[in-house]
Parts: structure tokens; C-alpha cells; sequence
């Protein structure tokens, strides 16, 4: 186990340890292609799984899965996923949601990945989208039982807007007010 050295916080070690490993990942994030699908449906699979009190649920709710052009390329959004090493790790989709505004999807991150900076790349490049699209507020939800997911929208100055149940599960829906 490593130590801090002499004057050296933990959060500084903490940081350092977390670049470290940045630097041992090769992360790209680039669009889907269709032969990324049974990944992408694994990786949906093991970080629902990873959740206390999720349930993944059979095809019905993963149909825009089988669709990524239909529900996101073509509907002024994009589907990325971030690959380490050429294997698939993390995911994340924006569609239409209205003239002015993007939906935030599918984010998702394989969890032996969590922590590593992943989930931020992909929310980043996928807000860049946003705007080069036009949209002027992102919209996105996530269940209460996704705190890591919550942390990363409020730390990226997502506001919560309400609370509602999405397939049975009680869900902060969350906004962004963005500008070109």
C-alpha cells in the first residue's frame, strides 16, 4: 500500500493515484458503429447490475439499443462510446427532446471503470455536441439509487428539476441551461 509522503495531503495522493491511472487507460471516445452493439448491450447489462436495487429488465425497456440510428443519430443527436485499448468501457447517447433542448442517455460506464474519469469524458464531448447542435438546455434522469451518477450532473451544474417515477423507479430528472 502507498503512502502520502512528507507534507503531502491524502487528497493530493488521492489525485495523484487517480492520474496514474488515466495515464495507464487509452481512452478514445468516438461514435458507435453497428458491430459495437453486443458490447453495448453487455455494458448496459453489468452497470445496471453494479446498482443496488436495479433490476435489468427484459427488451422492452432497451429497444432504442437494437435502434442507435433511428433513436439518436437521426434524431440531431449522436451515440458515443468510450473505448480503452479498443475495448469497449463507457457509453452515452443525446437525442432531440424538443427544438431547444437535448436528452442525455444511456450513460454508462463498466464498473470495474467507475472512478477513472470515463463517465466526465463522455458527459463532456456529449454537451459539446449539444451545442454545436443548437440546443440551448440538456435534460437527463437517473434513479436515486445511482449517487455517483448524481454527483457527476450536480458537479457538472445540472439542476434538479423534479422527481418521478420512470418504469417503476423513483428518478431525479435533472436540467442544464447551456450557451453557444
Amino acid at each position: 500500500m502507498q503512502s502520502c509522503t512528507v507534507g503531502q495531503t491524502a487528497e493530493h495522493w488521492a489525485l495523484g493515484s487517480y492520474h496514474k491511472r488515466l495515464l495507464k487507460m487509452e481512452i478514445a471516445i468516438r461514435r458507435y458503429k453497428p458491430k459495437d452493439i453486443p458490447r453495448i448491450l453487455e455494458l448496459h447489462v453489468l452497470a445496471i447490475k453494479s446498482v443496488p436495487n436495479l433490476i435489468v429488465h427484459d427488451g422492452h425497456l432497451i429497444k432504442d439499443l437494437h435502434n442507435i440510428d433511428t433513436e439518436y443519430i437521426n434524431n440531431d443527436g449522436d451515440f458515443l462510446v468510450a473505448e480503452n485499448k479498443g475495448i469497449i468501457i463507457g457509453m452515452g447517447a443525446i437525442r432531440r427532446k424538443d427544438k431547444n433542448c437535448g436528452e442525455i442517455k444511456r450513460m454508462r460506464v463498466d464498473p470495474k471503470y467507475w472512478r477513472n474519469g470515463v463517465g466526465q469524458m463522455i458527459l463532456t464531448r456529449l454537451e459539446e455536441i449539444a451545442v454545436n447542435t443548437g440546443y440551448k438546455r440538456l435534460v437527463l434522469d437517473t434513479s436515486i439509487y445511482q449517487l455517483s451518477a448524481q454527483k457527476l450532473y450536480e458537479k457538472n451544474e445540472y439542476k434538479v428539476i423534479r422527481r418521478e417515477f420512470i418504469h417503476g423507479y423513483e428518478c431525479i430528472i435533472y436540467e442544464k441551461e447551456i450557451s453557444q
